[in-house]
């Protein structure tokens, strides 16, 4: 009996060619005679289709070894299991994807370091069926490793291609015999793990911490990075900067003039900033002092720190706060009036009083006029396109 070689010479390879042999020719030549590269070997494309179809299945290469191509276990229409292989066989997910958190912490967190406890829920390997052979995947024989099949419809005079996902892997291009019990078959299970976040003295808002290969697991595929982006919460006294750290601390009139000996503020670490102001070194309203190295530490240089700048806000005393006599004492030891505006000749000169305002009602208020004279201003714009009068429109002359 004659053995029928006609497959394997279809793809170039020896009866004795490995699998991966076959693989290998069959791709080159799937590429080579594509419809979408070489549109008049369609005939010659399906002949390698389905020559590869048989040959890379162990039990149907068996067979055909056996009986040849002409047994009727082969007779099941080779166009139907037609292979998308234009599109070449979908890449192997080598790395995982990232999970990524925003972690909130506070301007004490930043300053002194801390550590926080994080939930973390993941998929991770099943470790009913991780140790055995059931997780080691193999290519797809149904589709060939594409994830697609590429079925041929029939209609009147028309042949139309039709792809569709492989119904035997869900589109994965690997197939996994794995009948544990323990995760379905899936090969992973769901895990809920905490992980500790040291948060390092000195860090920034917006800073990530990495923790390798803590995300999700999948059988043959590297994990992903759990990453965490520091998401600094709003302070109540201060403000950061750089390295520097900004504060505003009220003082009354009498210290601004006079000076002051007393702990200004607490620090974020719990100490109290002592300063003394030496008596007759004016602090002006809204003027900036600093401390040096009260600031913020250097990342991994904690020793380095910024500076801290304190606004000095200086409260006066209220209305009639004290006697007409004091008044007249306390005048006597201030500095003189500003110099008046010359009174030119001929000037007319009215007589005003000052008035208190709400600043923030007033600015209000005017945004809202303006808001209104815009819109006034559009309406009027509309009435002036609409009442232009058309061009007369020029006739021909008469004859």
């Amino acid at each position: 009996m004659v053995r029928d070689t006609k497959l394997y010479d279809t793809l170039g390879v020896k009866e004795s060619s490995s699998e991966l042999e076959i693989k290998k020719a069959y791709r080159k030549l799937a590429i080579k005679y594509h419809p979408d590269k070489n549109p008049n070997a369609g005939d010659k494309f399906k002949e390698i289709s389905h020559a590869y179809a048989i040959l890379s299945d162990p039990e149907k290469r068996e067979k055909y070894d056996a009986a040849g191509v002409d047994d009727a276990a082969f007779h099941f229409g080779y166009e139907e299991v037609h292979v998308d292989v234009g599109n070449k066989r979908r890449r192997k997910k080598e790395r995982g994807d990232d999970i990524v958190h925003e972690l909130s912490v506070t301007l004490e967190d930043l300053y002194m370091g801390a550590t926080k406890q994080i939930n973390l829920n993941r998929s991770v390997l099943c470790v009913g069926c991780a140790p055995t052979e059931s997780l080691k995947t193999a290519t797809c024989k149904h589709c060939h490793g594409t994830g697609y099949l590429t079925y041929n419809s029939r209609g009147y005079n028309t042949v139309r291609q039709v792809r569709s996902v492989c119904k035997k892997c869900n589109g994965s291009g690997d197939y996994r015999n794995n009948g544990c019990k323990v995760c379905k078959g899936k090969g992973i299970v769901n895990e809920r793990k905490v992980l500790e976040v040291h948060v390092e003295k000195g860090a920034k808002n917006g800073q990530k911490l990495l923790f390798g290969q803590e995300s999700d697991q999948e059988p043959g595929v590297i994990p992903g990075d759990v990453i965490f982006i520091l998401k600094l919460e709003s302070h109540d006294r201060f403000e950061v900067r750089g390295k520097n750290l900004y504060t505003k601390i009220h003082i009354t009139l009498q210290e601004a003039l006079c000076g002051f000996d007393k702990i200004l503020f607490k620090h974020m670490d719990g100490r109290g900033i002592r300063v003394k102001h030496t008596a007759g070194s004016v602090i002006q309203p809204g003027s900036f002092k600093t401390i040096m190295n009260e600031g913020m530490p250097t990342y991994r240089r904690t020793e380095d720190k910024g500076n801290m700048y304190i606004q000095f806000l200086v409260d006066f005393p209220a209305d009639m706060w004290t006697s007409a006599g004091n008044i007249d004492a306390i005048r006597g030891l201030l500095p003189g009036p500003s110099e008046e505006v010359t009174q030119e000749k001929d000037m007319v000169v009215d007589d005003c009083s000052l008035l208190d305002v709400n600043f923030e009602a007033l600015r209000s208020q005017e945004d809202k006029s303006r808001q209104v004279h815009r819109t006034d201003m559009n309406n009027y714009e509309d009435i002036e396109r609409v009442s232009k009068p058309a061009a007369a429109a020029v006739g021909c002359p008469q004859q």
